[in-house]
């Protein structure tokens, strides 16, 4: 049975479970799935506190729009997926924990975007999680911790991910050995960022285009083992105007480098001896 709204505006908002009624502004436990514009733009919701140990999916749009809605924790052993525009238009919202979902698979596309309070992630215990969809994190703005530590699965992050996150300093990706591709635009114009650790991302194939365009403060970015990385689309590091110097040496597969760092007036060093594979340094390379 759907976890579903009855029709009112009260502060506490009543749902259906299959063994019984639960409170949302509190502890909503034993319930099915959530599903598909739920407590959409319920004006009145403050908090939620998901401990649901069959709870799977939270559906599209879910908790879209609930613009009083300050704090997230989900309990939730077995969620899988996090909808699209799941949380998207939270503009309260200043902390989610999602450390215990150890099944999460995938963040859909637009799930937190536009959550300006937003200042902390904690991804940590999302061992399984394989998709950060595009546009998931775009313009929270308030986002300045984000913890991906032990998400050992994590394949995609999806185009325009953190896009405008303009108050995330450093990133470490070390801990994400599967790692495959970083979208197009993911951490454009995260202004402040500063450090990027890709150092043990030994399956990195793709950095897409304007990846990292017009990271202004990035000064560190560490891809010494990132064997895979064949594609180093064009802008990725456009305007990253700190950058002063990068190691390439062991991205022995990298074939093309073409209007890369355009931009970085900082860049006094770039070793490229081990980029045996490289066939092309394009038009406005440098």
């Amino acid at each position: 049975m759907k976890l579903g709204v009855k029709r009112h505006r009260g502060r506490a908002v009543r749902v259906v479970a299959p063994s019984e009624r639960g409170i949302v502004d509190g502890v909503l436990s034993g319930c099915g799935p959530l599903g598909d514009s739920a407590f959409k733009a319920n004006a009145e919701l403050r908090s939620i506190n998901l401990v649901c140990m069959t709870l799977m999916c939270l559906g599209n749009n879910a908790f879209y729009h609930c613009s009083r809605l300050t704090s997230v924790c989900l309990s939730c052993v077995a969620l899988t997926s996090i909808g699209g525009r799941a949380f998207a238009l939270c503009t309260a919202l200043t902390s989610i924990d999602l450390s215990n979902c150890a099944a999460l698979h995938t963040i859909g596309d637009c799930s937190f975007f536009h959550c300006t309070a937003l200042n902390s992630l904690n991804l940590s215990g999302c061992a399984a999680l394989h998709t950060i969809g595009d546009c998931s994190f775009f313009h929270c703005t308030a986002l300045n911790s984000l913890n991906l530590l032990g998400c050992t699965a994590l394949h995609t992050i999806g185009a325009c991910a953190f896009k405008d996150c303009a108050a995330l300093a450093s990133l470490d990706l070390s801990d994400c050995p599967a790692l495959h591709t970083i979208g197009a635009c993911a951490f454009k114009d995260c202004a402040a960022l500063a450090s990027l650790d890709l150092s043990d991302c030994a399956a990195l194939h793709t950095i897409g285009a304007c990846a990292l365009k017009d990271c202004a403060a990035l000064a560190l970015l560490d891809l010494p083992g990132c064997a895979a990385l064949e594609t180093i689309d064009v802008g990725s590091f456009e305007g990253c105007a700190a950058l002063s110097s990068l190691d390439l040496s062991g991205c022995a597969a990298l074939e093309t480098l073409s209007r890369t760092f355009l931009g970085c007036a900082s860049l006094t060093s770039l070793d490229l001896s081990g980029c045996t594979a490289l066939k092309t340094l394009g038009n406005y390379a440098f």
